[in-house]
């Protein structure tokens, strides 16, 4: 019978995983195993896919490439090279689904030890055949139109590293693929780990300047707050952490901002102080009320950018005093959201050089971020 897979919450005492145990049970099961999804945590694909009598895998390489730096992403290049006929790429890539002949687990969580294990996921296990059927079709016609990965291209990826930061072509350093391209980049979570380290690793002496702006702040929930805010619009904003759009910033003024090609799209700490700030569209209704409840002296509208005309839309840049948990009604986040999103479509790259992907690991790695926190403020226990 089909059924819901998700985390029972009131179930404190939950050992496994129920997306671990689905998963398994499907690609335990006789027949071929086919997998679409975009970020793919390399030691537990590797686990899952040893136990299928055979495979396929329909990916979005520049995605599942961005999870990972230096030696991680060569290993990932070798995975995917040991397994070349198996593995399609499908720019913009966003199902997460894994299927045998008889069963379909179709949902949110991605294929990594913190995707199944560690974050609030929910997912259908489908077993009528129809659907199933039609969840194979579905997929096939992805196979049919996407192209195995080109290995030189590959090469070039992992070489770069971060290659849309390094080379201002960027066609030089992505994965070609022949698909129709239905959607943007997905966006880079959290880098997976074969297990969870006995202990804690120490925060490196780089981040001693992260530390140190984050204990400007009045008290670590409100730091933690903001970062859930800023995770918030990453997620939504459907974009890897390498895209040449996006920036996440630290250095001007010791700001944690983040930047959607020429403007600011979130802040906090400007003039030094724990204020957060927000573009909001020139549509927004209740927009001079809004003004009214804000920071005034810091608000200001936008000029249309050098290269539009002045009927373009000109968003407000508006500042709040309150904690960063208790700013957003529903009508402000989902304006703000609107903001930003369309920032995105007003051209392919900023030209800012800026970019601190330490400031992204903050707002998407809450491992990260809570030992800088406690590197910060100290531990809970010692407040």
């Amino acid at each position: 019978m089909s059924h819901l897979v998700y985390h029972q919450r009131d179930n404190e005492g939950q050992s496994e995983s129920p997306f671990d145990t689905t998963l398994r049970g499907i690609i335990d099961s006789d027949g071929p195993t086919r997998i679409a999804c975009p970020y793919l945590g390399l030691s537990y694909v590797e686990a899952l896919v040893t136990e299928a009598d055979s495979w396929e895998l329909l990916t979005d390489v520049e995605a599942w490439m961005g999870l990972y730096r230096g030696e991680k992403r060569t290993e990932v290049q070798e995975f995917i090279e040991n397994h070349h006929s198996k593995i399609h790429h499908i720019k913009g890539l966003h199902a997460k689904v894994v299927m045998n002949p008889e069963q379909a687990l179709v949902g949110s969580a991605n294929l990594t030890q913190t995707g199944v294990a560690r974050r609030d996921e929910m997912g259908i296990l489908i077993d009528d055949c129809i659907l199933v059927s039609e969840a194979h079709e579905w997929f096939e016609t992805l196979w049919d139109e996407s192209d195995l990965i080109d290995t030189g291209e590959l090469e070039t990826l992992v070489e770069t590293d971060s290659p849309s930061r390094l080379q201002s072509d960027s066609r030089s350093s992505s994965i070609s693929s022949s698909a129709p391209r239905l959607s943007a980049e997905i966006p880079t979570l959290e880098s997976e780990a074969p297990a969870r380290p006995e202990a804690e690793p120490k925060v490196s002496e780089m981040d001693e300047d992260l530390i140190e702006r984050m204990a400007k702040a009045p008290d670590r929930a409100w730091i933690n707050a903001y970062f859930d805010l800023m995770a918030n619009l990453l997620s939504t904003l459907d974009l890897p952490e390498s895209d040449p759009r996006l920036l996440t910033t630290m250095k001007q003024s010791n700001r944690f901002a983040v930047t959607v090609n020429q403007r600011y799209v979130l802040g906090a700490f400007f003039l030094n102080q724990p204020r957060v700030g927000f573009l909001l569209p020139d549509s927004m209704e209740g927009l001079e009320e809004t003004i009214r409840n804000s920071y005034e002296e810091e608000h200001f509208q936008f000029k249309p950018l050098v290269w539009e005309d002045e009927t373009a839309s000109r968003p407000h840049w508006i500042e709040f005093e309150e904690r960063p948990e208790d700013i957003l009604s529903d009508n402000l986040r989902r304006n703000w959201m609107s903001a930003a999103i369309e920032e995105t479509d007003r051209a392919s790259q900023s030209s800012f050089s800026s970019h601190d992907p330490r400031v992204y690991r903050l707002a998407m790695d809450t491992e990260y971020r809570e030992r800088h926190i406690e590197a910060a403020f100290g531990s809970q226990s010692n407040e």
